[in-house]
C-alpha cells in the first residue's frame, strides 16, 4: 500500500456522535419547555398532566392554537380551532369560513381555550363537538373545564424485566 492513504480513523473518545445528538435534542427540549412554561404555564401544566412532552420537541407546535365556540343566529353553537380566533371569526362572518356558519350567521365568540399545538386543539375539538348544547354552555360558563371533557389517557403498562 505504498502511496495510498489509509481510511482508518482514530477511535473517538467520550460519547458517540449519536448520543451527543440525542443529548442535544433532550437539552434543547428541556430549555424549550422551560421557556414555554414561563409564557404559557397553563398549557405546559396541561401537557404534563397528559404526558404530552413530545408536543414541545418541534418548533411548529410552538405557536398556540385555540379551540373556540361561536354562537350562531339560530342559537346553535359552532366549535372550531384556529391560531387567530378574531381573524377566523371574521372569516366566518364574511361567509368564507365553515359551511355550517355560512347558513347560520355567527353572532359572537362565546369562549376560546388556548392549547399547546394543533394536535391537542384538534383532539379537544373532537371531544367538545360531541357535547350537547347544554354541556357546551356549561363549558362556556366555566362550570366544566376543558380537561373534564377530554378522556384521561390510560397509563402505559411496562412489563417488568
Amino acid at each position: 500500500m505504498h502511496g495510498a492513504q489509509s481510511t482508518k480513523c482514530a477511535p473517538q473518545r467520550g460519547y458517540s456522535r449519536a448520543s451527543r445528538k440525542n443529548a442535544s435534542i433532550v437539552s434543547g427540549t428541556l430549555i424549550w419547555l422551560l421557556l414555554v412554561a414561563l409564557v404559557r404555564p397553563k398549557a405546559v401544566l396541561s401537557a404534563i398532566m397528559r404526558g404530552n412532552f413530545h408536543r414541545f420537541e418541534t418548533t411548529h407546535d410552538a405557536m398556540p392554537w385555540f379551540l373556540y365556540l361561536i354562537e350562531c343566529a339560530d342559537g346553535s353553537i359552532y366549535t372550531g380551532i384556529a391560531t387567530d380566533v378574531d381573524a377566523r371569526f371574521e372569516k366566518h362572518s364574511s361567509g368564507k369560513g365553515a359551511r355550517y356558519t355560512r347558513s347560520r350567521k355567527p353572532v359572537r365568540v362565546l369562549a376560546s381555550f388556548e392549547l399547546v399545538g394543533r394536535s391537542e386543539a384538534s383532539r379537544a375539538e373532537y371531544w367538545v363537538k360531541r357535547l350537547s348544547a347544554i354541556e357546551k354552555r356549561a363549558l362556556i360558563a366555566g362550570v366544566r373545564t376543558l380537561e373534564s371533557v377530554m378522556p384521561v389517557p390510560e397509563p402505559e403498562e411496562n412489563p417488568e424485566v
